[in-house]
């Protein structure tokens, strides 16, 4: 599947994010609820795409669907923390599944959200990790760094 660019609504939070999903009527979901909190989005339902966009770097949010109970999104996790352990990646999944949330945060999620609802726990936990201005998260990173 290409990637999708979605434009970020008029409230943008002026963030770019990557969601990782597999199952396409999920994706598509996780997709609105992103966009509908103000971030530009882009998509791929294959992890394996996922990891290859990870290394644009220009992204402040990741999304990943955990997969099955073998928790396939994995990958694109471990990806993300090794590139970059301040960037957020939160984990959905349509189930909770217990050992896969313990492995998520162990390996750095900053939250996994289980369950489809309506979207508002997903926006919730998004919102929470906006950027604090219209620049990226990586500007704002570099400017504090550079101030140490």
């Amino acid at each position: 599947m290409t990637p999708t660019v979605g434009a970020p609504s008029s409230a943008s939070l002026g963030g770019m994010a990557l969601v990782v999903v597999q199952d396409v009527e999920y994706l598509d979901f996780v997709q609105r609820v992103i966009q509908g909190v103000g971030y530009g989005v882009k998509v791929c339902n294959s992890y394996t795409e996922g990891i290859s966009h990870l290394s644009a770097r220009g992204f402040d949010l990741i999304v990943v669907g955990q997969g099955s109970p073998q928790f396939e999104g994995r990958c694109v996790l471990e990806r993300a923390a090794e590139l970059d352990r301040q960037l957020p990646v939160i984990v959905v999944a349509r189930i909770l599944d217990m050992a896969c949330y313990i492995e998520a945060m162990q390996l750095g999620a900053v939250d996994y959200i289980a369950g489809h609802g309506d979207g508002v726990e997903i926006a919730r936990v998004v919102k929470n990790f906006a950027p604090r201005s219209k620049g990226n998260l990586a500007t704002l990173r570099q400017s504090s760094n550079a101030a140490s």
